[in-house]
């Protein structure tokens, strides 16, 4: 119980005298840039903060032999001081190293200060497992490229769309307007364009309309997988309708209908022309051939009737 009490007013000594010397060097600065004459009462008015100090941590000084109550035991609170002086002084060189370990790692194109002549180290860019760098001009080439073709890109887009704003922060510079130059082609109204807009739109679902009336055999397509219909060509009003084989063969027969036509009336109308659209095709004249029949003619026929009778 005795070394616990002692050693909880060794700490509040400890404590003490830090809270003391601070006040006293904060005092000592004060007395240094402003004088004496003007600090002597906040000298003397050290002792009342001494006193709110020793009944804050319960320390109280001794009247029979004259000495204060701060050091119960001097050579304990000595070896005290050293021993936290000591701690204090491998904590802050603990936080240096650590400093000094951050900087290295978050900056490594700093350059290594040593004072060791045998201490070496491979360079960090240069080492086996670096990414291959590019050098300065080709750093500086690049970036002159890169300039370039972002300049080109802005003329480009400039050119391409002359509807956008010219964006410039000097006021001195000014243009006339593109769409409004008296070289410029007459435009429609917003207004217009939707009623043109709308137009063309009316005349393609029209379009649309009439080419699934005129053409039933074409498939719908739909992307809606809900969407159905029955099939034109197999509902149950529908026309009875002939096969592919059927179809072909009906065409057949009609061909060589059409052909023994037209054999038959050139056969019975000898006087018709023949129509050929072929140059290289001839033939000779029905009625002068060498083994044509003389025929009598109107008159003769007529006279000889009339003789007969």
């Amino acid at each position: 119980m005795e070394s616990k009490t002692f050693t909880g007013a060794t700490e509040q000594g400890c404590t003490l005298i830090k809270v003391v010397d601070v006040k006293i060097n904060t005092v000592t600065e004060e007395i240094a840039a402003k004088g004496v004459c003007g600090h002597i009462k906040d000298i003397s008015g050290l002792s009342e903060i001494q006193k709110m100090e020793e009944e804050e941590y319960g320390i109280t000084e001794s009247d029979e032999d004259g000495e204060d109550g701060y050091y119960p035991d001097e050579e304990s609170s000595d070896e005290e001081n050293t021993a936290d002086s000591e701690e204090r002084e491998a904590i802050l060189a603990d936080c240096h190293a650590l400093k000094v370990f951050a900087s290295a790692y978050m900056h490594p194109e700093l350059p290594v200060d040593t004072n060791d002549a045998s201490s070496s180290g491979r360079n960090y860019f240069n080492r086996p497992s670096a990414l291959e760098m590019e050098s300065k001009e080709e750093a500086e080439e690049r970036a002159q490229v890169l300039a370039d073709a972002l300049a080109l890109k802005k003329l480009a887009t400039d050119y391409m769309h002359p509807e956008i704003r010219v964006m410039s922060v000097d006021p001195c510079a000014f243009g006339r307007n593109y769409f409004n130059r008296f070289s410029a082609y007459e435009t429609e109204s917003s207004d217009e364009a939707d009623e043109r807009a709308q137009i063309l739109a009316d005349a393609l679902a029209l379009k649309k309309v009439a080419s699934d009336y005129m053409h039933p055999e074409v498939k719908v397509t739909s992307v809606d997988p809900c969407s159905f219909g029955r099939n034109f060509f197999s509902r149950p009003s529908a026309v009875v309708m002939e096969s592919w084989d059927e179809a072909e063969e009906r065409a057949h027969i009609l061909a060589d209908a059409l052909a023994l036509k037209q054999l038959a009336v050139d056969y019975m109308h000898p006087e018709n022309k023949v129509t050929i659209v072929e140059p290289c095709v001839f033939g000779r004249n029905y009625f002068k051939r060498p083994s044509f029949v003389e025929l009598e003619t109107v008159e003769e026929r007529v006279q000889t009737l009339a003789d007969a009778t």
